[in-house]
């Protein structure tokens, strides 16, 4: 049997995504052993393939998030693992995070936050960019509601990659952003595009966020976060690590993408304002969200707020497109994720804290919402 370690390339793209998946590559490999893992450029070519050839590659793990990229990867004759969340490309085994479940994300909070205005930022050429666009539009549809798409004419990655507003498109942004009704909610692909877009804000003085909410994708603190969706990096490594794993042992690819949820929206002041003009919804929202976590009822909002259930009802569901119940579970559910995800509390404590009472209710209701019990959601998303 053949021991000696096999050795292992891996190119990913931006930096703070690309330390996470290191950190969930290298659990997998301290774990299982038998890997040398040699970093290496994101720039797929045909010299690079030869070149990888000479050296004995016997395993990747790239990110090849547009079609041609892909086209070159899958030329490889080496087990190949690519990081991608969007429409699987040239047959490529897939892991990433589900962009259309972030699309998702993203309209589900920020209609929840009351906006009528919507708009999206995107890049031109990219599947992510197309396939979170998508999440998000079919979001707002089932809610009657509609965005604004705006592509950048940069390729993902850009470039020049500077984390500043490209001087050139500019003007573009700028029209783009003034044309738009106000109060408005955009969503951006990522957390560099957000940033863009705050620039462009600040060139228009728009104020953000009571004129325009911006939220973006990744958490990356690096660039003055604004409001973002964290996703499971790390544990995006991880599962590509074994999924390479098996294939280099000769194991067949699975027939569909490995695709994991974002996690959360960790909201900055960038999203931090509700856009809504009804007093009697928007002091209920803010009291389910100061108090939603305490086990408290609807009955318990009706007394804060004054009025009847049928009435409040009608409002949250012609503004905020669901009941006051579902607003409530919502908080709940979120702060249930977050205890799974960051903290080793059991069960009982984190059904108390996040408002359920008992582990029994917590393990029916998060699974009603999540698709997943308490126990496989922390196994699948704990941080280490």
């Amino acid at each position: 049997m053949d021991k000696r370690n096999k050795l292992v390339w891996l190119a990913l793209e931006d930096e703070y995504r690309s330390s996470m998946i290191q950190q969930g590559v290298g659990r997998f490999v301290s774990s299982h052993n038998g890997w040398n893992m040699l970093p290496g450029s994101r720039d797929l070519h045909l010299g690079v393939i030869a070149s990888l050839r000479d050296v004995g590659m016997e395993g990747l793990i790239i990110e090849a998030g547009r079609r041609d990229l892909a086209m070159v990867a899958s030329s490889f004759d080496i087990p190949t693992v690519n990081l991608h969340g969007g429409k699987p490309f040239s047959g490529l085994p897939q892991v990433g995070s589900d962009d259309l479940a972030i699309g998702k994300m993203a309209g589900e909070y920020l209609t929840g936050q009351g906006y009528e205005n919507y708009a999206y930022c995107g890049l031109k050429q990219g599947g992510v960019s197309g396939s979170r666009w998508v999440g998000f539009r079919d979001a707002l549809r089932r809610r009657n509601l509609s965005a604004e798409r705006f592509c950048w004419y940069k390729t993902y990655p850009p470039a020049d990659y500077t984390g500043r507003l490209f001087i050139e498109e500019a003007l573009h942004i700028i029209h783009f952003l003034s044309s738009l009704p106000k109060p408005v909610a955009v969503f951006c692909v990522n957390d560099l595009v957000a940033s863009w877009v705050i620039d462009a804000c600040r060139a228009l003085e728009l104020e953000v966020p009571t004129e325009v909410a911006i939220l973006g994708v990744n958490n990356d603190v690096g660039f003055h976060p604004p409001s973002s969706i964290s996703l499971p990096n790390e544990q995006v490594g991880y599962e590509a690590a074994s999924l390479l794993d098996r294939l280099m042992r000769g194991e067949k690819p699975p027939d569909k993408p490995i695709l994991l949820p974002p996690e959360e929206v960790v909201v900055r002041r960038s999203t931090d304002f509700l856009a809504v003009e009804d007093p009697e919804v928007a002091r209920a929202i803010q009291f389910i969200r100061d108090h939603g976590t305490e086990g408290i009822t609807v009955d318990d909002v009706l007394t804060e707020v004054g009025i009847s259930r049928t009435g409040l009802d009608n409002k949250f569901k012609e503004i905020l497109h669901h009941s006051v119940f579902q607003e409530i579970r919502r908080v709940q559910i979120d702060r249930a994720k977050h205890l799974l995800r960051e903290t080793e509390k059991a069960m009982d404590d984190i059904a108390v804290e996040a408002g359920f009472g008992s582990s029994i209710h917590l393990s029916i209701e998060f699974k009603k919402n999540t698709s997943l019990p308490p126990t496989a959601y922390r196994r699948q998303f704990r941080r280490t």
